[in-house]
């Protein structure tokens, strides 16, 4: 019961999964997961929860690549670590730069 609890909910902390196993006690909880998975409750939570997390990180990516403008700024920042960051006035001027001259040999090599 307690691995579905898991799976279910990623994050689920200790209390909260005690209270959804009839109130039982913290240190129970853990002596019971250390006994029969030989593995304190974090390392217990982390390997029942992956598969869910795997399979969120995989929809979240499929709705960015079907274009959903959201998911994929929310998957770009979060998972690639992309940010919002102001350029400045010279780094703008190189870009530009680096545009111009790109395109003008595109146009003398056709």
């Amino acid at each position: 019961m307690a691995k579905k609890l898991v799976n279910a909910n990623p994050k689920i902390s200790k209390k909260h999964l005690c209270a959804l196993l009839g109130d039982i006690n913290e240190r129970t909880l853990e002596n019971r997961i250390n006994e029969e998975y030989d593995c304190s409750f974090s390392e217990f939570r982390d390997k029942y929860s992956s598969n869910t997390k795997q399979k969120l990180v995989e929809k979240a990516i499929d709705m960015a690549m079907s274009g959903n403008t959201a998911m994929m700024i929310f998957v770009l920042k979060n998972l690639l670590n992309w940010q919002d960051k102001p350029i400045t006035i010279e780094e703008a001027k190189d870009f530009v730069f680096a545009y111009e001259t790109k395109t003008k040999r595109e146009l003398k090599s056709a």
